[in-house]
């Protein structure tokens, strides 16, 4: 079962996963490709993952981060305040 949904730009999640409660809105994200659906990994707040960016495991983008390009954020990482991630970067924990 998928974790979340997009509407209007931003991920709707479907059920409860982590400290995430179904029907949390959380940040911005342009493509389903740019957050997984398996793990605890979720953006909030205004925060914004577009282009050929990933954030998946248990990471975290909150705040006003922005991740794109190609860069990708895993494992336990947390990308917050007003960080900016792109290029081909990677932050994993």
């Amino acid at each position: 079962m998928e974790k979340y949904k997009l509407v209007d730009g931003r991920c709707v999640a479907l059920k409860d996963f982590g400290d995430v409660k179904e029907g949390d809105i959380g940040g911005f994200v342009k493509y389903y490709r740019n957050l997984s659906q398996e793990g605890d990994c979720w953006v909030s707040d205004n925060a914004r993952v577009s282009g050929g960016a990933e954030v998946s495991g248990n990471a975290r983008v909150s705040d006003n981060a922005r991740v794109s390009d190609n860069a990708r954020v895993s494992d336990n990482a947390n990308v917050s305040e007003d960080a900016w991630v792109s290029g081909n970067a990677e932050v994993a924990d």
